[in-house]
C-alpha cells in the first residue's frame, strides 16, 4: 500500500516524512473550506456529517472533516482520510502485507499527538481559520494537540473522562447515589481481591473481577476460584473491583448527554448482546417493559447529574443488568460515546424529524453548557424502525480471503427502511477489512448492521450477515507463509493499493547540499551553547543517582532511632520520631560543639525539626550540603532581624478566620501550622510557633462560609503549615465541604510532603483525593538531591489518582542559585512527572536574609533556561510585591524596541538581535 498525499496547487500541504507511520493518506485541503479533525476508529466516522451544520453556522462557509484513523482496510469509502498505525506500518514495511492491528484509544491518541502529519494539518488549517475542533470518539488524556482557543476538543474533558471511567470510582458513585449494584468489594490490592472473592466462592457463587480500567472484556473476567484470579491478573498492588455475579437475561445500555449538573438528555435504551463479559453488539428497541426502562433512565439521569457536577459535558453511556425478577443492577459508566451512538442518531433522524441530532446536542452541551430547547426523548420500547449490530471479532490471527459487496452505507440503510412502506429488512457490512488483509487477534473483521420494521427480521438478517463475514476469513499462522510475530523491520517496496497511486510529490524536507552546510553550521552553534551545561551536569548530584548513599544513611538512622524497614514506610513513625534535639542530630550528621550551641540558641527563637527521611538525604560531613542548609538551623537566622515578620500582611488580607485573600477569584485557607519538617527558609515561620495546632471544625466552617458567600471564588488553596499534616479524615471533610460549594472549581493543596516525607503519600490518601477531583498539589523541590526514588513513587501515586503535581522552587543562595543546578532540577522534576510552575525569589522575611539572592541572579537563571531547554522545564520567575500585593512575574527582556521604522527589534534566546515586522495597531 503506497502512502499517498494530494497537494493542491493553491495550498502547499507537505507530504509526511518516512518516519510517520502512515499507511494511507488521501487528504486534500481546499482554500474555501473550513475543517475539523476526527480522531478515532473508522466505525464512528458516520457521526461527523452531523457536526457540519452547526460548524457551518459558526464559520459561515462550507465545512469538511479530516479523519485520522488507525484502521487498515483494503479500500476506504471516505475522502480526506489518513491511517496512522505504527504496528501495521511496521508489518507492511517488513512483509509487504496489509495487517490491521487495533491499538488502544490512548495509544492511538498518543500516536496522533506525535505525528508530523497531524501537526502540519493543524498548522495549515489554522493559517486559514482562527480555530478548529478535534472530534474524538473516545476522549483520551494522551491527546495533547489541544491548544486553548485555537484547537478545541469537541468531546468530554479527557482527564475527567479518564477519571470517571475508573470502575472503582463508578461503584462508589452508584452506592453514593443509591443506585442498586451487585454485592461487592473495592479492594486495594490483589491479596484483598482474593480474600473478598473467597467469601463469595464459599457460597458457591461466581464473581466478576475488574481492574480500575477495563472495557469490552479486557482487564476483567468472570471467575469461579482464586486460581483463575491469580492466573488472569498479574498486577498485585493495584486496586480491583470484586462483585458477585448476578444471573440475568438482559443487558440494557443507555445513551445520554449531560450538559450541566441538572440537564441530562436520555437518547435511547438498547439491549446488548454479551458473551461472558465481552460486548458483541446491540439491538433496538429494548424488549424490557416500560416500567423497568423508566427506572433505568432515572438512574442514568442521576449518574449524569453526578458527572455534570464534576464538570463532565457530552455523550456518555450507562450499562445495566436486569435479572429475571426485574431487579436492576448498575454495571458501569462509559464516560465516552457508546457503540450505539451512530445508530441512535440515525433513529432519531427518522423518528424525530427536525429534532437536533445527538452530535448537535453534544456540541451544545460542550460549547454552551446547556441542552438545546425542545428536546424530545424517544420511546425505546416501541418502534417501527428497528436495528441491530454485531461485531465480528477474532480471537486469533485471521486473513480475509475475499471481498464483500458494499452497495450502500449505514446512513443509506436507515433511509431506505424508513422510507419503505412494507415489512422490509436490509443488512450491510461496514468497516470490513477487505480481501488479502490480515487481522490481528482481538480486533474487528467487520461490523454487521441490520435495519428493519420488526426485531425478528433484524435478528434473522444479522445472523445471515455474521455467517457471510465469517465465511470470508480463515485462521492465519506462520505456516501460511508469513510469520507476523517474527517479522523484521527491513524496508521493502510497498505493494499497489486499492486506489490508483499518484506520482510522488517533491519532498520539501529534502535539503540541497549547499544549504545543508548552513544547517550543519547552525547545529554546531547551538551545540556549543550547551557544552558548559553538559560538563557541569556530571558534577551535580541527583537523588536518583544517590541510591546507595541514601540506603546507607537510612540504615544508620533507623539504628539510631530504633526503627525497622516497616517503620520507615510509615509516615506516622517519621512524624513521631521527628529530629528536634541537637543530641540526636549530632549522631546523624557531624556537628562541632560550636554548631550545637548555635542550634540551641537559634531554636529559642525559631522552631526546627527534621523528618528522618529528609535527614537521610543530608551529606553527614558536608556543611554546605544543599539539603542540610534547608533543614539545620543556622546562627545567621538570629542575625537576620532587619526584615519583616509577616510578608502576607495578614491583618490587611484576612477577611475571615483562617483566610488569606490577595486575588480576585482565589484564596487560601490556613488549615494548620503543622509540618513534617520546618524549613529554614520558611516565609510563614511566625505562624509555626512552638506548638502544633489543629483548628476546630467550627473555625474552619467560618472560613468555608465566607467562600460560600463570595461566588467569585473558584480556586481554594489549603495550606498552613503543610496541608498534608492533617489526617485523611480531616482533609476529606474539608474537601467534601468545598465540593458542595457550586462555584468552587479547583481545590489545591500546599504541601512539601512529596519532597520531605514522601511516605505520607499513601494509597489511602490518593484514593481519598481521587474522590474530590480536580485536585492540584503545589509542592517544593529546591535541589536535584531531593528527587529520589521515594519521591518518584509518591508523585506517581498522586498522578495516577488524577492529582496534578506542580512545583514552586525557592531561589536560594548556596542551594540552587546556579543556572546549571537549576536546569538539572527542572529536568529531574519532569522526569518524575512534576511540572515546574514557579521559581520564587526568596522573600524578605526575618531570619532568612542569608538565603536571598539578587533579582539579576534570577534573571540570569531564566536566560539559561529559555531556549536552552524545553519549554516544559521553564517555570515563571516570581517576586512577591511589598505590602502583601501578591506575586509579580519577572522575565528577561527580549523586546528591545517597539518603534523601529514601524517594526520591532527582538533579542532571541541565543543572543541574536533581529528586526521583526510587526502588524500595525488598529
Amino acid at each position: 500500500m503506497t502512502t499517498k498525499t494530494h497537494v493542491t496547487p493553491d495550498k502547499a500541504f507537505p507530504p509526511t516524512p518516512q518516519e510517520d507511520p502512515i499507511v494511507w493518506n488521501n487528504i486534500k485541503l481546499e482554500r474555501d473550506k473550513a475543517y475539523f479533525i476526527y480522531v478515532g476508529e473508522i466505525k464512528a466516522y458516520g457521526l461527523n456529517p452531523f457536526l457540519i451544520p452547526p460548524l457551518e453556522r459558526i464559520y459561515g462557509r462550507p465545512v469538511d472533516c479530516i479523519a485520522l484513523v488507525p484502521d487498515v482496510l483494503a479500500s476506504y469509502p471516505y475522502s480526506n482520510l489518513a491511517v496512522l498505525n505504527s504496528e501495521s506500518y511496521r508489518y507492511h514495511c517488513s512483509t509487504g502485507s496489509l495487517v490491521n492491528c487495533r491499538p488502544s484509544p490512548g495509544a492511538f491518541a498518543d500516536e496522533v499527538s506525535s505525528s508530523f502529519l497531524a501537526q502540519e494539518l493543524l498548522r495549515n488549517i489554522l493559517s486559514e481559520q482562527d480555530f478548529t475542533y478535534i472530534h474524538m470518539f473516545a476522549s483520551q488524556p494522551e491527546m495533547n494537540l489541544i491548544d486553548g482557543e485555537k484547537v478545541r476538543l469537541l468531546g468530554p474533558d479527557p482527564t475527567l473522562a479518564h477519571h470517571l471511567n475508573n470502575k472503582i470510582i463508578q461503584y462508589r458513585m452508584a452506592c453514593q447515589l443509591r443506585i442498586p449494584v451487585p454485592d461487592g468489594f473495592c479492594c486495594n490490592c490483589l491479596e484483598e481481591a482474593l480474600e473478598s472473592a473467597q467469601s463469595f466462592f464459599r457460597s458457591g457463587e461466581e464473581v466478576f473481577v475488574s481492574e480500575p480500567y477495563s472495557a469490552a472484556g479486557s482487564n476483567s473476567a468472570f471467575v469461579c476460584n482464586c486460581e483463575e484470579i491469580q492466573k488472569r491478573f498479574a498486577e498485585t498492588e493495584q486496586p480491583y473491583l470484586v462483585t458477585r455475579r448476578v444471573p440475568h437475561s438482559h443487558d440494557p445500555t443507555v445513551l445520554a448527554v449531560v450538559a450541566n449538573e441538572q440537564d441530562v438528555y436520555v437518547a435511547s435504551v438498547a439491549d446488548q448482546k454479551m458473551e461472558e463479559n465481552r460486548f458483541l453488539g446491540s439491538t433496538f428497541p429494548t424488549v424490557l417493559n416500560k416500567d423497568i426502562v423508566e427506572r433505568i433512565k432515572e438512574y442514568t439521569r442521576l449518574v449524569g447529574r453526578y458527572m455534570g457536577a464534576k464538570g463532565y459535558r457530552g455523550i456518555f453511556g450507562c450499562d445495566y443488568i436486569v435479572d429475571d425478577s426485574g431487579q436492576i443492577y448498575f454495571v458501569e459508566v462509559n464516560a465516552r460515546k457508546q457503540g450505539t451512538t451512530l445508530e441512535s442518531t440515525l433513529t432519531m433522524l427518522h423518528r424525530l424529524p427536525g429534532h437536533p441530532s445527538l452530535p448537535e446536542i453534544e456540541f451544545s452541551a460542550i460549547t454552551r453548557g446547556k441542552l438545546p430547547q425542545g428536546l424530545i426523548e424517544m420511546d425505546s420500547t416501541e418502534s417501527d424502525l428497528c436495528w441491530g449490530t454485531y461485531n465480528v471479532k477474532c480471537q486469533e490471527d485471521v486473513l480475509a480471503i475475499r471481498d464483500i459487496p458494499h452497495l450502500y452505507n449505514e446512513t443509506e440503510a436507515f433511509r431506505r427502511i424508513s422510507a419503505s412502506a412494507g415489512d422490509l429488512t436490509c443488512a450491510i457490512v461496514e468497516d470490513y477489512v477487505g480481501a488479502d488483509v490480515h487481522q490481528r487477534a482481538g480486533g474487528f473483521v467487520g461490523r454487521c448492521i441490520s435495519v428493519g420494521k420488526t426485531l425478528p427480521g433484524v435478528h434473522r438478517w444479522l445472523r445471515k450477515k455474521e455467517r457471510e463475514v465469517k465465511s470470508c476469513i480463515r485462521p492465519w499462522n506462520p505456516n501460511n507463509g508469513i510469520d507476523l510475530d517474527n517479522s523484521t523491520s527491513r524496508r521493502i517496496a510497498m505493494k499497489q493499493s486499492a486506489v490508483k497511486e499518484e506520482s510522488t510529490p517533491h519532498d520539501p524536507m529534502e535539503v540541497p547540499s549547499e544549504d545543508r552546510d548552513v544547517a550543519l553550521a547552525r547545529s554546531a552553534e547551538v551545540k556549543g551553547l550547551i557544552k558548559d551545561f553538559l560538563k557541569a551536569k556530571t558534577k551535580i548530584p541527583t537523588g536518583l543517582t544517590l541510591d546507595k548513599e541514601y540506603a546507607k544513611a537510612k540504615k544508620r538512622i533507623l539504628k539510631i532511632l530504633g526503627g525497622t524497614e516497616k517503620s520507615w514506610q510509615n509516615h506516622k513513625w517519621h512524624l513521631k520520631n521527628r529530629i528536634q534535639d541537637v543530641e540526636t542530630l549530632g549522631k546523624i550528621i557531624r556537628l562541632s560543639q560550636k554548631e550545637m550551641r548555635e542550634i540551641r540558641k537559634t531554636s529559642e527563637h525559631y522552631r526546627w525539626g527534621i523528618s528522618p527521611y529528609y535527614a537521610s538525604l543530608i551529606d553527614p560531613t558536608d556543611k554546605k550540603c544543599p539539603v542540610r542548609l534547608q533543614a539545620v538551623p543556622s546562627i545567621r537566622e538570629r542575625l537576620d532581624i532587619s526584615e519583616i515578620t509577616d510578608p502576607m500582611i495578614i491583618k490587611y488580607n484576612s477577611p475571615a478566620p483562617l483566610i488569606s485573600r490577595l486575588y480576585p477569584d482565589r484564596l487560601i485557607i490556613n488549615v494548620t501550622n503543622m509540618c513534617s519538617m520546618f524549613c529554614r527558609h520558611c516565609l510563614r515561620r511566625k505562624d509555626i510557633g512552638h506548638d502544633d495546632l489543629v483548628y476546630s471544625r467550627s473555625k474552619l466552617s467560618q472560613a468555608l462560609e465566607y467562600i460560600r458567600q463570595n461566588e467569585e471564588i473558584r480556586d481554594v488553596l489549603l495550606t498552613g503549615g503543610d496541608a498534608l499534616s492533617l489526617s485523611d479524615a480531616q482533609l476529606d471533610w474539608i474537601l467534601t465541604e468545598l465540593d458542595t460549594i457550586p462555584h468552587v472549581e479547583i481545590k489545591r493543596l500546599g504541601s512539601r510532603m512529596p519532597c520531605v516525607l514522601p511516605q505520607r503519600i499513601t494509597p489511602a490518601l490518593c484514593r481519598m483525593l481521587e474522590r474530590h477531583d480536580p485536585v492540584y498539589l503545589n509542592t517544593q523541590y529546591n535541589h536535584p538531591k531531593e528527587i529520589t526514588r521515594e519521591a518518584q513513587r509518591a508523585v506517581d501515586r498522586l498522578t495516577k489518582a488524577g492529582v496534578v503535581v506542580r512545583d514552586q522552587t525557592v531561589l536560594m543562595k548556596g542551594i540552587n542559585n546556579d543556572p546549571h543546578v537549576m536546569k538539572v532540577l527542572m529536568h529531574e522534576m519532569l522526569r518524575i512527572k512534576v511540572a515546574p510552575y514557579y521559581i520564587f525569589n526568596c522573600k524578605k522575611v526575618e531570619g532568612i536574609r542569608h538565603f536571598r539572592t539578587s533579582i539579576q541572579e534570577g534573571l540570569n537563571i531564566m536566560e539559561h533556561l529559555r531556549g536552552y531547554t524545553s519549554g516544559m522545564a521553564v517555570p515563571t520567575y516570581i517576586i512577591t510585591a511589598p505590602e502583601g500585593r501578591g506575586k509579580t512575574p519577572i522575565a528577561p527582556q527580549y523586546l528591545l524596541n517597539t518603534n523601529f521604522n514601524g517594526d520591532v527589534l527582538i533579542r532571541t534566546w541565543g543572543g541574536h538581535v533581529l528586526q521583526y515586522e510587526d502588524e500595525k495597531s488598529a
